[in-house]
């Protein structure tokens, strides 16, 4: 494993250096009007949890990317990995995007590969950097291989796409959570879990845009996700259900986004009925099957940069899952925060409050069952990265 993990650092930390060193993305030369450029990221964290016991206050590196986008009138590609560090460097590495797409006209394109997936108002739901509690729900910020047909016009969008598995499981240390996405996974213990494979995605998001002015514009839209689920330790056959409805407005440099929805998941377990099994970046935590889900962020972007401080934005961000099995208590998480670049230096900057959050002081079962009486746990998290 270690051997393997070198070669990984390797392949990856190079191409990072090189392009580093000119300090922004490495564009190839190409015949004909195509464009391939090589970039990425290096970037650290520093954390301050009031919940540890021990270790309170961390300064470590994050994680290292590798970015390639090639672009042409007619053909796009682009393909994402990236490294971890939990104990030594690239000991946690996966692929985040890897797909080809097809312009058939300037309306429509097709795509096929590792890609987000069309469900809520974006990629991202927010601006936040540690994101909210959809991205742990395995509902935003989600990564599976499929093929996508997507239809856009300056008012109108219209996306669907077929993804027959999850995004995989890659290097780590977990069972079956080495993964960039959050998805069904298989517990590491069985007798307080779930071994749940979904399959035959098909997941589809609309929206429309009401322009009113050059300073005042809506976005309305909806999305929806089916998928059939595989008990592998009985056999047996089960669904998921999720849909939402959300809307964006920007007036002037302010935004909000809205969404709301709802989650079904019958994972035809006798033994443990009303919970799943998720895993992502090496760890594995329970979810409730069924659960209403809110999410909710205003934001302000400064129109202009001062000196070498840009693209300055403040931001609020608060995301809810209620949960409806009986006893089951809510997971609520409060963030706010302000992300901005100082040359090619892109910092984020969060603190947040959360309860019964597996992701903020939280354990393994705060998706699921949590506590009514669960204290507020508090986190203040940064990331530095150098952007190329």
């Amino acid at each position: 494993m270690k051997q393997k993990q070198s070669v990984i650092s390797l392949l990856v930390c190079l191409p990072l250096w090189l392009a580093s060193q000119a300090g922004h993305a490495v564009e190839v030369a190409m015949d004909g009007p195509g464009k391939l450029e090589i970039g990425g990221a290096i970037r650290a964290k520093y954390q301050y949890q009031d919940f540890a016991q021990t270790d309170k206050s961390k300064l470590e590196f994050a994680d290292s990317k590798l970015v390639i986008n090639y672009s042409s009138p007619t053909w796009l590609a682009y393909a994402d990995y990236r490294c971890y560090r939990t104990e030594e460097l690239c000991d946690l590495s996966m692929l985040v995007d890897a797909w080809v797409g097809y312009q058939l006209d300037p309306q429509q394109q097709l795509s096929i590969g590792m890609m987000p997936v069309p469900f809520g108002p974006g990629q991202y739901w927010g601006s936040t950097y540690y994101e909210g509690t959809a991205y742990n729900l395995g509902l935003e910020d989600t990564h599976n291989p499929g093929i996508k047909y997507q239809y856009k016009t300056s008012g109108n969008e219209l996306s669907l796409g077929f993804y027959p598995q999850d995004g995989g499981n890659y290097i780590g240390q977990s069972n079956d959570a080495s993964r960039f996405s959050a998805n069904l996974a298989q517990a590491d213990d069985l007798a307080n879990g779930t071994n749940i494979e979904e399959k035959n995605m098909l997941i589809g998001r609309v929206s429309h845009q009401f322009k009113q002015n050059a300073q005042l514009n809506h976005t309305v839209g909806a999305s929806y996700w089916h998928s059939i689920l595989e008990n592998q330790q009985n056999g047996q056959s089960g669904d998921r259900n999720a849909w939402n409805v959300f809307s964006s407005s920007n007036w002037k440099q302010w935004n909000t986004t809205l969404v709301a929805g709802q989650h079904r998941l019958d994972n035809q377990d006798m033994q443990i009925p009303d919970i799943s099994t998720f895993g992502a970046f090496d760890y594995s935590y329970n979810l409730a099957n069924d659960y209403d889900y809110y999410s909710a962020e205003l934001s302000y972007s400064f129109a202009r940069p001062y000196g070498k401080f840009s693209n300055i934005k403040p931001y609020l961000n608060y995301s809810v899952m209620d949960k409806q099995p009986k006893g089951f208590a809510t997971s609520q998480r409060l963030i706010s925060g302000i992300g901005f670049n100082y040359g090619p230096m892109g910092i984020f900057a969060e603190y947040m409050i959360a309860k019964n959050d597996a992701m903020v002081g939280g354990d393994a079962n705060s998706y699921a069952q949590g506590s009514a009486d669960a204290d507020w746990k508090k986190l203040l998290y940064i990331s530095i990265g150098y952007y190329f």
